[in-house]
């Protein structure tokens, strides 16, 4: 009996090794596979080596031409009856740096940051308004090309007078009719007024630090307002300071730069304390805008051709004087003005100027290495304002 009751176990134990060693090998086979397949990376691709001048696709130049101050040669558009095509294209063609075409939303890191259609509903009805020098200019031009990438009809979206973005300096109003809105720009170099006085028997062109630019009238009403001034003081007679600033009938025989800009300033922030209702409207204004010139300045040999990558080190810079100024003033203001601060995250692209491949009509000896090629990094300028004004309309600074 004995015999038989070890002999009816053994096809048992059999049974539960031979399953013990199938699971096993199953496992192996599993944890293998888990561990050396190769996975799927959902890193942001960064390459900004080329920035829109990426050569080795003629195709992708002609859609998406260069355009930043006055590099308008190949790119004009106009009324309703103009053709807005190439930016629709380049809206959602945003290089390295788009997902989803069909809302034009810029990623990073997989979290959207610029959704245009989510823009287009954030200022529906409302004026969008960029005054300053040409670098403001180029972050209008930006936002303008973000936005249409994200309209259904681009016919429907026009320059309200019917002008032509041309090389000329020019205002301009470009509305987005299935929206209501405006995007909108107007040129002011210094934001207080450029005039004219008679010294002894000359008439001679003057800065009036006290008087804010005659073009004022037409940025109240404004719902959002971007300002920025700093290009133009840094210009031989703005820096020189010899007979060109006037307060009242006075024209300062010097008065130095800073000390001009802070005046200037000043004023700007009396009228938008004066004529800005912070219940309807919301005011930033942007930090300078860093340069590259290596080896002089614009007029004197600078240049930045050889920057062909992002600087991919840690480093700091001299924070603007200028900078200060506006944050110091800004502080004391009674209205609220939100500082967008782009300078040092700007300042790691000397790669992204138009460099020597802007108008073709400048010397090759100037480089332009102070504005921006689009798309570029006017767009993250433009991402940073767009989470500022979702933000706000949490806080219901905006009414929606």
């Amino acid at each position: 009996m004995e015999k038989q009751r070890i002999f009816s176990l053994k096809p048992i134990r059999f049974l539960a090794f031979s399953l013990t060693i199938s699971f096993s090998v199953v496992f192996l086979i599993f944890f293998s596979t888990w561990v050396f397949k190769p996975t799927t990376s959902r890193t942001l691709n960064l390459d900004f080596t080329n920035t829109s001048l990426n050569t080795n696709s003629s195709q992708y130049v002609d859609k998406v031409p260069i355009f930043t101050e006055t590099h308008y040669g190949e790119f004009e558009f106009s009324s309703k009856s103009g053709d807005f095509s190439k930016i629709a294209e380049r809206g959602s063609e945003k290089a390295t740096v788009v997902s989803d075409a069909g809302n034009s939303s810029l990623t990073s890191f997989g979290e959207n940051i610029f959704n245009a259609a989510r823009m287009l509903e954030l200022i529906r009805g409302k004026r969008l308004v960029f005054v300053g020098d040409s670098i403001n200019r180029n972050q209008w031009e930006s936002m303008l090309c973000l936005l249409v990438g994200a309209v259904k009809d681009p016919k429907k979206v026009y320059e309200a007078r019917g002008r032509k973005i041309t090389k000329e300096r020019g205002n301009y109003c470009f509305k987005f009719e299935d929206y209501k809105c405006t995007v909108e720009f107007y040129v002011s170099h210094y934001l207080v007024h450029e005039s004219k006085a008679r010294i002894e028997r000359k008439r001679t062109q003057t800065l009036r630090i006290d008087t804010i630019d005659k073009g004022s009238s037409r940025w109240r009403g404004a719902d959002i307002l971007v300002f920025n001034t700093a290009h133009w003081w840094s210009h031989s007679k703005t820096k020189a300071g010899i007979n060109y600033y006037q307060e009242g009938d006075q024209v300062y025989p010097r008065l130095d730069v800073t000390e001009a800009f802070r005046r200037a300033l000043l004023t700007w922030a009396s009228w938008v304390d004066k004529y800005i209702n912070p219940r309807k409207t919301r005011v930033f204004f942007r930090s300078s805008s860093p340069s590259h010139f290596s080896g002089g300045l614009w007029n004197s040999g600078g240049h930045c051709k050889e920057a062909f990558r992002p600087i991919n080190v840690t480093f700091t810079s001299n924070y603007p004087e200028k900078n200060l100024i506006v944050e110091k003033i800004i502080s004391q203001m009674k209205s609220p003005v939100t500082f967008l601060n782009i300078t040092q995250l700007s300042d790691y692209r000397p790669d992204a100027h138009p460099s020597i491949y802007g108008r073709k009509s400048i010397k090759p000896s100037i480089q332009d290495c102070s504005h921006w090629c689009l798309p570029g990094v006017p767009d993250i300028w433009n991402e940073l304002l767009y989470y500022h004004l979702q933000s706000s309309t949490k806080a219901n600074f905006i009414n929606l």
